[in-house]
């Protein structure tokens, strides 16, 4: 097992995720979720407009070779479980809760026009997903972003 302790002062890009959903709120929903995680990627190689963001498992772990059928077959063999228990009706929305990195940070938040705004993330819903961000032109003073792209989580709590 590769077990990663992550500074968060230095934290980079490593992956991500992509979700396409369709029929929500129909008889047949359905959700296709993408994931990619930079695996074996020495830094050397890295894209010189990202290299400043970004990460490897190769790197993060002092430079060694990963197998990426090896990753798979740990990753395929923790999420099944989690498969198994959403099936059952279970999630574990504390847990999800407890591992979100923008609770609390300033994010910059890319919609699908592509505009960009410096947000301040309160909390992520967990019976939509959304996550709620500071909004001052909101009533309630929040509002709940359901679909769109976190390029940059401001860790030092600075805006």
């Amino acid at each position: 097992d590769l077990v990663l302790e992550l500074d968060l002062v230095g934290l980079r890009k490593l992956g991500g995720v992509l979700g396409e959903t369709d029929g929500l709120g129909g008889d047949d929903p359905r959700a296709v979720i993408g994931i990619g995680i930079n695996a074996d990627w020495p830094a050397s190689e890295f894209p010189p407009e990202l290299a400043d963001t970004m990460t490897s498992l190769h790197e993060a772990s002092g430079g060694r070779s990963i197998d990426p059928t090896h990753l798979l077959e740990a990753f395929l063999g923790r999420l099944e479980s989690r498969i198994e228990a959403l099936r059952a009706g279970r999630f574990d929305a504390a847990g999800w809760l407890d591992r979100q990195l923008t609770t609390g940070r300033t994010i910059r938040l890319v919609g699908h026009a592509g505009d960009e705004e410096m947000v301040r993330a309160l909390r992520s819903d967990p019976d939509s997903g959304a996550l709620i961000v500071a909004d001052d032109r909101a009533a309630s003073g929040e509002r709940a972003v359901i679909s769109g792209e976190i390029r940059h989580v401001r860790l030092d709590g600075a805006v």
